[in-house]
């Protein structure tokens, strides 16, 4: 999992732009360089489903999967719906999901496409159902 150090939602973020150490890089445990505040992928769910966010409150992979039952298959996905995996430590908005794949779509399996936070920025990423499943994602809603 990539979790910024001084990670925040937007009142945090805009509070930390005075703070001395703003620009100054920050090197994770696996010596990958990100920003120093931000968010990572559990904080990016949690802003996009309106969760509360604040201090030692923060939503991580483990809470997420603890607090939300599994929906069933990936085929029950729909926008909005999330991905959560603790053995990958990662997760992952859905944006569309493909079962059935669109007309005149050369891909034969089904798919998902996902609003993915990686460092830095948000990012349009594909995953078949095969890939959840080798990884362990469970497929969770809000609702």
């Amino acid at each position: 999992m990539i979790v910024a150090i001084g990670m925040c939602d937007n009142t945090e973020f805009l509070a930390a732009m005075s703070n001395s150490d703003f620009y100054t890089t920050y090197y994770n445990s696996n010596n990958v360089a990100m920003p120093r505040y931000g968010n990572d992928c559990s904080a990016f769910v949690a802003i996009c489903w309106g969760l509360t966010y604040n201090g030692n409150n923060r939503y991580n992979t483990t809470k997420f999967n603890s607090n939300y039952a599994s929906i069933g298959s990936y085929a029950n996905l729909q926008r909005g719906d999330a991905v959560v995996s603790t053995s990958q430590g990662h997760m992952f908005l859905v944006f569309q999901n493909w079962e059935v794949p669109p007309t005149g779509s050369s891909i034969t399996t089904s798919y998902v496409s996902c609003y993915e936070q990686t460092p830095y920025n948000a990012q349009l990423t594909f995953s078949t159902y095969d890939q959840l499943s080798n990884k362990s994602y469970k497929a969770i809603s809000k609702f």
